[in-house]
């Protein structure tokens, strides 16, 4: 390989077309995180494939963490809304919903519930944060399920 080639791929996926960025080390190699929760090199093609196949989405996702807040607030978050419904995709679209979690209360000891609204309409990253999920959860699955192995496991891993 030459350096323009190797200079080119030090921060691209260890596992060869990935079109995301590689964030955990696995060994001497650097991993995204679809890739990095499946244990199985011979399972990547198939991930590889499904991010590629959502290349249009990981690009979005890209260009959507730059936008000023708020330009995303006033606008941009419609046509981010536009964008996946036209790629047939309409349950990614930035929404509103509500979220809960459990909280220790130091005072009482207790656990406690913790209800709010999440705004995506308001917040990119939030929008962001949810739909790279989705998009990894999905790799994983389908190269799990390509495996023969329950989907279920795969998704702990992304989410751990």
């Amino acid at each position: 390989m030459s350096e323009q080639q190797s200079a080119a791929n030090a921060f691209a996926c260890y596992a060869v077309g990935c079109p995301c960025w590689p964030v955990h080390k696995r060994g001497a190699h650097w991993l995204c995180v679809p890739h990095a929760a499946i244990d199985d090199p011979h399972a990547w093609p198939q991930v590889t494939t499904h991010l590629r196949a959502h290349s249009w989405l990981i690009k979005a996702l890209a260009r959507a963490q730059h936008i000023d807040p708020h330009e995303w607030a006033g606008g941009a978050s419609v046509d981010a809304a536009a964008f996946v419904s036209r790629h047939g995709r309409p349950d990614l679209a930035p929404k509103r919903y509500p979220a809960t979690r459990a909280i220790h209360d130091r005072l009482t000891g207790q656990d406690v519930t913790q209800s709010r609204t999440l705004d995506e309409t308001a917040s990119a990253a939030l929008w962001v944060s949810r739909v790279r999920s989705a998009l990894y959860d999905e790799a994983i699955k389908a190269a799990i399920a390509k495996a023969g192995r329950p989907a279920e496991d795969a998704a702990q891993g992304c989410r751990a």
